[in-house]
């Protein structure tokens, strides 16, 4: 079994100029020269080692006692390619220095060659030809050998399957950064303040709020520094990230009075997960919000052994960076003014990577908000925190304002997508009034962590009534979408219940696509793609996820109708209905509880018609 190894490498410089001379000229501003230049060069060094190893069999036919010999050659096994692109100057396609790029296949080749012996100097294969060759990819890889600190890999070596996305770009896109503007001391909107947006050092829009202190920018894809100024405030600066084919949510900006003064901001600092207090939690101060890294540090504190913290600063709006070994840190976003403000935060236990957690927290009113994750079968929420059977589990359940709320999902692919809801417990029966907008303006914030990672923040959009915040579903892929929708509903065990479970498929088609007996809704492409093994494996394992869901909510079906129902004609009719059902219902991930509601309208419906038939044969 032959083992054969190749090296390859190379260097590649291209140096680029972009010149443009001309003017503009109209009525207003007159002429304006134009004389611009752009100057970029691009080094980058390649490289590709390739191994193959498995079985070769040549069939050989010599000819003139060896001098000339031709053959056919079969060979089958695996090859492992890895190539990497180190640019020394120039972009990056992400943000490791060193990044090895790889596949492993299967390959079956068969060639033709001719061997030649006749003289010491002519010798050597002068005809090789390849008759065929067979390949089947059978799973991409990175190993990133080199990156930066401030990465996502916290640099350090990372292997993964798949590609690497350590900060990996896009192009740009176009976000929405949406907020409202309030005094900090009183709560009420500013309408006289002016939102500035720069990136880098650039204004790239400036408006003023409207008359409720809210505002609105479309940007393109990037970070960005929005400064608020109004009169009698202090200037008001905050970092934000614009995401293509998003509406971010801010936390409401507070501005600080004008005056000059110190005033005093305190809290605690909680485990996520156990809700013990944390001791020597190290805070790092900087000026302005959502700000981990711009600018000096301007104070350094730790919190004591009951986790609190109680920190003296000028008048203003500060960012605490909150870090401690062995979790992931956070930003907390204060403001210090003439009143002593309380800011309490948590801290998530890193994870492994194939883990996910998802934190609540919000302010003093209302007192009790519940974390909701609704799956296919299963709601896990403070009457249902944990069960052996559940790859998803509330670790805290809190009812007495701040949080957290959590919930830790250790097996996204066994759950197979939810959505996540927050609900106002507290007004839990309100449907109008002052307090059916209070979820919307708690100042709640949803975390979603990954792994080390903390992979997207929700603010509560304010000034909406419900008592139920729709935040975000996400697929058994780890997609993640943005809902941001707001309902009411008073009994807890209904949040969420009928919602459509997030897939990667398409879905609703008249199509069935059968395996081990069960049937089950597919549009043709994803039909005909799986039969050819061209889905990726998330896909598939959705799929077979479906199949397996459908036959359970059967099974379960069969046993709550054979409790119900002593008719044998009675009860085949309502198995098919209910068999047509969850055909349906296991397309869009719906739970056994919304199941079982429409089968009890069905049941009813032939309740009244069993009564129907007794009435006439009496």
């Amino acid at each position: 079994m032959p083992f054969e190894w190749e090296l390859s490498g190379g260097l590649s410089y291209v140096w680029k100029n972009d010149t443009e001379k001309g003017f503009n000229y109209n009525t207003k501003t007159g002429r304006q020269d134009i004389d611009k230049k752009n100057n970029s060069s691009n080094f980058e060094i390649t490289g590709e080692i390739k191994f193959t190893f498995g079985a070769k069999l040549e069939f050989i036919l010599s000819f003139l006692g060896k001098t000339v010999e031709a053959g056919i050659s079969l060979h089958a096994g695996i090859e492992v390619k890895g190539s990497t692109k180190i640019q020394v100057t120039g972009e990056r396609a992400h943000i490791c220095y060193v990044c090895i790029d790889g596949n492993c296949s299967f390959f079956l080749k068969a060639s033709l060659f001719l061997k030649v012996d006749l003289l010491r100097f002519i010798k050597g294969t002068i005809v090789d030809v390849t008759l065929f060759e067979f390949r089947v990819k059978l799973n991409v890889f990175y190993f990133s050998v080199a990156n930066p600190q401030a990465s996502t890999f916290r640099g350090l070596p990372r292997f993964g399957i798949g590609t690497c996305t350590n900060g990996e770009r896009i192009p740009d896109g176009e976000g929405t950064l949406r907020g409202e503007v309030k005094d900090a001391e009183t709560g009420l909107s500013v309408s006289s303040a002016k939102v500035s947006v720069y990136r880098n050092t650039s204004l790239v829009g400036s408006k003023n709020v409207n008359s409720s202190g809210s505002y609105e920018f479309t940007l393109p894809s990037g970070r960005y520094k929005v400064v608020i100024e109004a009169s009698n405030y202090r200037n008001f600066e905050s970092y934000e990230d614009v995401e293509r084919d998003r509406v971010s949510y801010l936390e409401s900006y507070l501005l600080v009075t004008s005056q000059v003064g110190d005033g005093t901001v305190s809290g605690t600092i909680i485990d996520a997960v156990t809700g013990y207090a944390l001791q020597g939690v190290q805070l790092d101060i900087r000026a302005g919000w959502n700000n981990m890294e711009s600018g000096a540090v301007i104070g350094t504190y730790t919190t004591d052994s009951s986790g609190r913290y109680n920190i003296t600063l000028p008048y203003g709006n500060y960012t605490i960076t909150a870090s401690q070994r062995d979790y992931i840190p956070v930003m907390i976003n204060v403001v210090v003014t003439r009143t002593a403000s309380v800011k309490n935060a948590t801290l998530t236990p890193l994870m492994n990577d194939s883990v996910y957690r998802i934190v609540l927290t919000w302010g003093m009113y209302p007192s009790d908000l519940d974390s909701h994750l609704r799956a296919s079968d299963m709601h896990v929420y403070y009457s249902r925190k944990y069960s052996s059977s559940y790859p998803a589990w509330l670790d805290r359940d809190d009812t007495s304002s701040y949080g957290p709320e959590t919930i830790t999902i250790e097996d996204l692919s066994a759950l197979g997508g939810f959505n996540y809801m927050v609900h106002n417990y507290t007004d839990s029966y309100t449907t109008s009034g002052t307090n059916a907008s209070r979820l919307s303006n708690s100042g709640a914030t949803v975390r979603v962590y990954r792994g080390a990672d903390l992979i997207r923040t929700y603010h509560v959009p304010t000034n909406n009534e419900g008592t139920v915040w729709h935040v975000f579903s996400m697929s058994a892929s780890g997609v993640i979408t943005d809902i941001n929708a707001f309902w009411f509903q008073s009994d807890p065990s209904y949040v969420g219940m009928g919602l459509p479970i997030p897939s990667a498929l398409s879905l609703f088609s008249a199509e069935t696509f059968t395996t081990s007996g069960s049937s089950l809704y597919l549009e043709d492409t994803f039909r005909d793609a799986y039969l050819a093994g061209d889905l990726k494996d998330y896909e598939i394992v959705e799929i077979e996820q479906r199949l397996s869901l459908h036959e359970s909510l059967m099974d379960e079906a069969r046993i709550l109708i054979n409790s119900n129902y002593e008719n044998a004609e009675l009860l085949n009719k309502a198995l098919e209905i209910v068999e047509t059902l969850l055909y349906d219902l296991s397309v869009a991930n719906e739970d056994l509880e919304t199941a079982v509601i429409e089968m009890v309208l069905e049941m009813d419906k032939l309740r009244i018609y069993e009564e129907y038939e007794l009435q006439e044969a009496a």
